[in-house]
């Protein structure tokens, strides 16, 4: 017996999510939609997509990025995986055949501001979740659109500074 992720997360008084990852073995799909409810307010999405079938009725990438798609995410990243023909596995490092992958999936900078009643907090963690992907670009600009906006305090828009100027150091130098 099964639930939707939208019943279990307001049963558990979950008012909003910020990031969800996915590898359910070809369930993706039918999860997010069990997940519409929250999907407005999520940042980012990291989920296991197939290429070709692994799994009994299972969607496939395209079906999946277009249900994604129209909930306002883009595709920034994907880890790919290949599977080699078994007559063939010792012919060194060449490609096999593209099988399956991690799509990362974000809202742009815009986006978030644009939610439904976004919060100096909802803006804090976008910019964390920008940054635990590496994405120094995409947390900057939330980060100067907010300001510009008025939507974050002098007190968390410095902080925010300090954290934005250590993780620029770390990964520049």
């Amino acid at each position: 017996q099964a639930d939707t992720l939208n019943n279990q997360l307001k049963k558990n008084n979950v008012p909003e999510i910020d990031f969800m990852k996915m590898d359910t073995q070809g369930h993706e799909l039918p999860i997010l939609q069990g997940s519409e409810d929250y999907l407005d307010k999520i940042v980012g999405l990291e989920i296991e997509v197939e290429f070709v079938p692994i799994y009994k009725k299972q969607p496939l990438f395209g079906e999946v990025d277009s249900f994604i798609r129209e909930h306002g995410f883009e595709l920034f990243d994907l880890k790919r995986h290949y599977w080699k023909r078994k007559e063939t596995k010792n012919t060194g490092n060449q490609k096999g055949q593209l099988i399956f992958g991690d799509a990362l999936y974000f809202k742009s900078p815009e986006q978030v501001l644009l939610m439904d009643q976004v919060t100096q907090e909802k803006i804090i963690r976008a910019i964390c979740v920008y940054l635990v992907y590496g994405y120094l670009d995409l947390a900057k600009t939330l980060f100067f659109n907010a300001g510009r906006k008025e939507l974050l305090t002098k007190e968390v828009r410095d902080k925010v500074v300090l954290i934005l100027s250590k993780y620029e150091r770390k990964y520049t130098n």
